[in-house]
């Protein structure tokens, strides 16, 4: 190249050489791996691997399009290299994840484990991680394929059932020889099963479980049965704070728990849900008593209702008298001994657990004079009662 002065300025032309060399480096890179569509792809390097330095068009490997794709490399200016391109091939998935299906299961049973990998040996990750046993319904979890697979992401589905309970009534108290209830297979909601025992034992009380048969998606119950004795009781009868009163006594039982239906001469006697009453009327008396659910019912014929102490008798010795104030009637008063003493303080007549024995004679059986006689009467449960009564023969 030459360089010419302008005019006027006494200066000299100039040759200068300049000397345009070809591209000598052509950029180096790997080539780039085939992968799977919608994976992350790879990176293309901001320099080659003989350090020339560039930029990409396009800039960036596109990991959508199924199919190969060129990246051209352009050097940056001053280093001599030559434009250089790369392909990227983007494979389509071709695998489906191939998976046993879930067979549905019970609410709070075991869930079934989600698998590794697929039964044709693809790889990866479920979410969610695991089957929920508690959600009844349908869920759905998805099986994302481990990277470099080019396998589908697949979906799979597990159906949770209501579970029930079986609804057995409980069982009432079985009362001794009372009738023993079969145990039915099958619950009023329907469901079937087994009892462990099998049968209800009469003889004592004990748990009974019920186990639904498989497949039902049912929850059992336990049922206890209690076996009870009927209440044994007697009913007696006395004089009890003046009063004529019949009696529950029972040593089998608490009295005050239990449940009582009194009846004179077969009619309820109402408003006497108690253990004991006051009568006023000789007759044929019935007590029911319930406790723990069972029924026993005893009689008692109260022959003498009065709580009253004579002041007489008219006896006729050995005799048959007429009927009145032949004898000294302490009949229904409870009493457990009896002593008669004559004016002068001795004890002319003594009878354990008296009723109406006494007709005016002597432990020998002789015959007492008319006459005051003075008494001392003995009770359980009582203070000893003293008195007098007077001996006037019938004629």
């Amino acid at each position: 190249m030459v360089f010419t002065p302008d005019a006027g300025q006494c200066a000299s032309s100039q040759t200068l050489t300049v000397t345009i060399s070809a591209p000598s480096i052509t950029p180096l890179f790997s080539a780039i791996a085939d992968f799977c569509f919608e994976t992350t792809a790879p990176l293309l390097p901001a320099s080659s691997q003989n350090s020339i330095s560039g930029s990409w068009l396009p800039a960036v490997i596109d990991n959508t399009i199924v199919g190969t794709s060129t990246y051209t490399f352009t050097p940056t200016a001053g280093q001599c290299a030559t434009v250089q391109t790369l392909t990227a091939t983007v494979t389509a998935p071709s695998i489906t994840p191939v998976f046993d299906a879930i067979v549905d299961f019970c609410a709070g049973t075991t869930a079934p484990l989600l698998q590794a990998s697929s039964n044709n040996s693809i790889s990866g990750s479920w979410l969610p991680a695991t089957i929920d046993n508690t959600t009844v319904g349908t869920s759905t979890y998805t099986f994302t394929p481990t990277p470099g697979q080019c396998a589908n992401v697949q979906t799979l589905t597990a159906t949770v059932l209501p579970s029930i309970t079986s609804d057995f009534a409980e069982i009432a108290t079985i009362c001794s020889g009372g009738v023993v209830p079969t145990l039915e297979t099958t619950s009023p909601n329907g469901v079937v099963g087994t009892w462990t025992p099998d049968v209800i034992n009469p003889a004592q009380g004990q748990n009974y479980t019920f186990t639904p048969a498989p497949n039902q998606c049912a929850t059992g119950q336990t049922l206890a049965v209690t076996i009870a004795n009927n209440p044994q009781f007697e009913v007696i009868g006395g004089c009890l704070n003046g009063n004529y009163t019949l009696s529950v006594t029972a040593a089998d039982f608490d009295i005050e728990t239990a449940t009582y239906v009194w009846k004179y001469e077969n009619n309820i006697i109402s408003g006497q849900n108690n253990a004991t009453i006051v009568v006023s009327q000789t007759g044929n008396y019935t007590c029911e008593v319930v406790y723990q659910g069972c029924l026993t019912e005893k009689p008692f014929i109260a022959i003498s209702v009065s709580c009253t102490i004579q002041k007489g008798i008219s006896p006729k010795g050995t005799g048959d008298g007429d009927g009145l104030n032949d004898y000294f009637d302490l009949e229904g008063q409870n009493v457990t001994k009896l002593e008669i003493f004559n004016r002068y303080g001795s004890k002319v007549y003594s009878k354990a657990n008296y009723s109406k024995e006494w007709y005016g004679q002597t432990d020998g059986g002789d015959e007492l004079p008319d006459g005051t006689y003075f008494y001392v009467i003995e009770r359980n449960g009582e203070d000893s009662k003293t008195g007098w009564i007077y001996i006037n023969h019938e004629l």
